[in-house]
């Protein structure tokens, strides 16, 4: 089988590294893999594309032109009909937007498309326009969380067989901590507890807000705390001004976009994010399997994998997010309890094999 997985772009981020690692898991199992982005063939993704011997392709998505960047592209549809393609795989309803019409056109006969959240469909009239048209083009939508099929169904009025739900799924043999004193020293960590926080800095994670309600608990309270931010995006400026109003230069370290996050998560006693939208979250379930106690607001899919394992807290609601900051930060009984709790339940219930193999059955093998 010779399958494309499209990525959104080949930057770090939570879909991404999903695609990726899906990419990498099915090229174990003999599928032709291929990898491209709607944003071209650059960014750090590329060189992990080489680690696991998957090929990179451009497919030439127009940026100027308003007809190619809305599918209506021949040079995409040649370029993808010269990989001579048995599955096409995208993700978000955005790259249903630029490449359906073309793989159509182009002859490919299995067109999956996954859905990771419900932005920005629940907040453009337009966004739901075009997935309603296109969407009988795919051959089968999936989404990561049942919420998510949940408010197709009703909000989109999406037939419910035409959408199947894959949980996302990750390699615990590459996730620990076995080496924390060591990450710890490299950071120049000493007895801090650590919050750290990973994902792209996008205006839906709201980490200016999350470094804020951070900052109040550590004033108030004088917790000996540290926030680690590792990530890029267009919020990284905005990040920064709030570090040097506060003078919390001390409190919270700005690290950037890291190709590999788990020395950061490895070196943390919590995790913490602030979303105002969320599917289930990648690096969230990384960090519950790796044993750090997790704050992250009810949205999405968090409750029903964070009650009794993690602190859920009222989305968009600064008092709520720093009361489970505060009560993590004095740690506990209950605090260890709950992380040993996450940790098992994600062994459990998100191995990449059980994804892949769901994955399979979409593309049409087993």
């Amino acid at each position: 089988m010779r399958l494309l997985e499209v990525l959104y772009s080949f930057r770090v981020g939570g879909s991404e590294t999903v695609g990726l690692e899906l990419a990498a898991s099915l090229k174990n199992r003999g599928v032709d893999v291929t990898c491209a982005s709607l944003e071209g063939p650059n960014g750090p993704l590329v060189e992990r594309c080489r680690l696991y011997g998957i090929p990179v392709v451009d497919l030439e998505i127009p940026t100027t032109s308003f007809l190619g960047r809305n599918g209506l592209s021949l040079r995409v549809m040649r370029n993808l009909r010269s990989l001579r393609l048995d599955v096409l795989h995208m993700h978000h309803s955005v790259a249903m937007n630029k490449l359906v019409l073309a793989a159509r056109t182009a002859g490919i006969p299995r067109i999956v498309m996954t859905e990771h959240s419900t932005k920005p469909l629940d907040t453009e009239a337009l966004a739901r326009w075009r997935f309603r048209a296109l969407r009988p083009l795919t051959s089968l939508i999936t989404v990561v969380d049942p919420s998510i099929r949940d408010w197709f169904v009703s909000q989109l009025r999406c037939p419910a067989d035409a959408i199947r739900v894959i949980q996302n799924g990750i390699n615990v043999a590459n996730w620990h901590r076995r080496d924390r004193p060591e990450c710890r020293q490299a950071l120049g960590i000493a007895d801090q507890v650590v919050f750290v926080f990973v994902g792209r800095l996008e205006r839906v994670k709201r980490v200016p807000e999350l470094i804020q309600a951070f900052l109040n608990v550590v004033e108030r309270s004088g917790t000996n705390a540290m926030l680690l931010v590792v990530g890029g995006g267009s919020e990284s400026a905005a990040c920064a001004d709030v570090v040097a109003a506060r003078r919390g230069a001390a409190h919270v370290k700005l690290v950037g976009e890291q190709q590999d996050v788990r020395p950061y998560l490895a070196a943390g006693d919590a995790f913490v994010m602030n979303s105002s939208s969320e599917g289930m979250p990648r690096a969230l379930l990384e960090a519950m399997y790796v044993g750090l106690a997790c704050v992250a607001p009810d949205v999405g899919g968090i409750k029903d994998v964070l009650s009794g394992r993690g602190w859920v807290f009222d989305a968009l609601s600064s008092h709520s997010l720093e009361a489970a900051i505060t009560a993590v930060a004095a740690g506990g009984a209950e605090v260890q309890s709950r992380c040993q709790r996450a940790s098992t339940y994600v062994a459990e219930h998100f191995d990449q094999d059980v994804t892949t193999r769901a994955y399979l059955e979409c593309f049409g093998t087993r």
